[in-house]
């Protein structure tokens, strides 16, 4: 993987049918990022500067944060939304759409149709845990698919106030003395 695994604190599936089109337009961003699966149908997402082609067996990232449209076509359009809060955040914030951004993923070898169901089919029974751990260890295969070339050499300002932290633990010290790491 790419060492940006992370906790997932947040995890929701939901299952879309649609007859034949669907329309939707967030203007405010996204409050939790999701892993969209397109089973049937295809679909066209649009952000300001970017946009995206899916058929089916296509899956799509989009982050929290994210300003987009999206427009589903087909005859008895089918997806899974895999909704996630995942903590800490990775490297800078990249849960930010500038810096980790919308992006289709080429899932196709790494996960099965069959697979999402079995974590959908646990959601829907009650077993979360099982779910998410499921959707955890299918996460980590996702990793590898996306594209971090953007985030592969920042480091994040909070580093070094963690690491300052840990050292003085046993200190009394005032948010006065971390200024240089806001800097």
């Amino acid at each position: 993987m790419n060492g940006f695994i992370n906790y997932l604190t947040y995890f929701r599936v939901s299952e879309m049918k649609h007859k034949n089109k669907f329309d939707f337009c967030t203007k405010t961003g996204k409050i939790r990022s999701s892993f969209i699966f397109l089973e049937s149908g295809t679909a066209e997402y649009e952000t300001e500067n970017s946009k995206f082609s899916l058929s089916a067996g296509d899956m799509i990232f989009i982050p929290c944060g994210a300003k987009y449209s999206s427009h589903f076509r087909g005859e008895n359009i089918r997806y899974k939304n895999f909704i996630c809060v995942f903590s800490p955040d990775f490297p800078s914030n990249a849960q930010n759409s500038a810096v980790f951004p919308m992006q289709v993923i080429n899932c196709k070898n790494i996960v099965s149709s069959a697979e999402l169901d079995e974590i959908s089919t646990l959601y829907s029974r009650g077993d979360f845990f099982g779910a998410a751990a499921k959707f955890y260890s299918l996460y980590g295969k996702l990793l590898d698919k996306m594209d971090f070339a953007v985030i592969k050499n920042s480091t994040s300002p909070i580093e070094p106030a963690v690491s300052y932290i840990a050292e003085h633990v046993s200190e009394n010290f005032r948010i006065n003395s971390w200024r240089t790491f806001a800097q």
